[in-house]
């Protein structure tokens, strides 16, 4: 091999190494291509979508008020990935003021819930823990993000 080469390969090669060009890890998810375990119970093609690109189907229908905005609500919710691995849970009552939560799809895929009601939403990376992910939690990055939430209160 030419010697005069062997250092333009290697500025090629750690050129190459520092742009990490579509790495998976660095692509954020998109809950209408992915696939879900069975004990998601996901099915994106029978969930509707917000405008800011959350997906959610009521499992049940609350017969209370509306949540028309984004305020204080008391709620239990489990989270999990699309694995069916569970990363969070508050299965006591909890109240969250949902305009300043730090996960805007949660709040974006409750409007419109009722009191009484359970809600499954789908997140995109986006609009969940983006690029970072919550390592804390065991939420790799740029990961689609799954809500089970019951609305108990609007205090």
């Amino acid at each position: 091999m030419n010697t005069r080469a062997i250092p333009l390969v290697l500025v090629v090669l750690a050129v190459g190494a520092c742009l990490n060009v579509n790495e998976p890890e660095e692509i954020p998810s998109d809950p209408a291509t992915e696939t879900y375990a069975p004990v998601t119970g996901v099915d994106i093609s029978k969930m509707s979508k917000t405008q800011l690109g959350v997906y959610y189907k009521d499992v049940t229908v609350g017969d209370g008020a509306q949540l028309t905005d984004r305020r204080a609500v008391t709620i239990t919710f489990v989270g999990y990935l699309r694995t069916g691995d569970i990363f969070d849970r508050a299965p006591s009552p909890r109240v969250y003021d949902l305009a300043s939560i730090g996960i805007i799809g949660v709040a974006d895929g409750m409007i419109g819930m009722r009191i009484g009601g359970t809600r499954k939403v789908v997140i995109p990376s986006t609009l969940a823990f983006g690029a970072r992910g919550q390592p804390g939690l065991g939420v790799p990055p740029n990961s689609t993000v799954i809500y089970d939430i019951s609305l108990l209160e609007l205090p």
